[in-house]
């Protein structure tokens, strides 16, 4: 029974040792078949700069709290603010995770991809409040401010979906 499993043991760690050593050499690929990220971000450097940039915004909308039942204009600048904010947060996470899925084995790549997804549950956060306060100003409001202010033509749709599952 103890050669059973003497052998067993030997032939896992000789399994191991040739599947780690596999992980370990990466086959020459050709750039052609490999992502070109520099149309996002030019370096690493200028995504990070990104994501902090995109975390500084998130103070200025939870400043914002209150204050969506005011004006026609402070709703859309609200809305303006956390829509580039969202667009801005997508091509930090679309960057990140591009590049942990190039090559697994490169830890600060899935580093970079764990900090870009901890920013949208962040970004979650910062915006928990919005909707819940789109409810409190109520439908003729919104209503109203849509048809005061054009701008906030671009962000009907979602306006009306906030308001429309108010009874839910």
């Amino acid at each position: 029974m103890k050669r059973i499993i003497k052998t067993a043991l030997a032939a896992s760690l000789l399994l191991l040792s040739g599947f780690t050593a596999a992980q370990d050499e990466a086959p020459d690929v050709d750039p052609k078949y490999t992502w070109d990220l520099s149309e996002i971000y030019s370096s690493e450097e200028d995504w990070d700069q990104a994501r902090k940039e995109v975390l500084a915004e998130l103070e200025n909308i939870i400043a914002l709290r209150g204050t969506l039942g005011e004006s026609a204009d402070q709703l859309y600048r609200a809305a303006m603010l956390i829509s580039d904010t969202s667009r801005k947060a997508s091509r930090v996470y679309a960057y990140a995770s591009l590049m942990a899925d190039e090559d697994l084995r490169v830890t600060s790549d899935q580093e970079r991809r764990q900090l870009a997804q901890a920013m949208f549950a962040q970004f979650g956060e910062a915006t928990a409040w919005v909707q819940p306060e789109i409810l409190r100003v109520g439908e003729e409001t919104i209503k109203s401010f849509i048809r005061e202010d054009e701008r906030l033509e671009r962000f009907a749709y979602e306006l009306d979906n906030a308001v429309r599952n108010a009874p839910h």
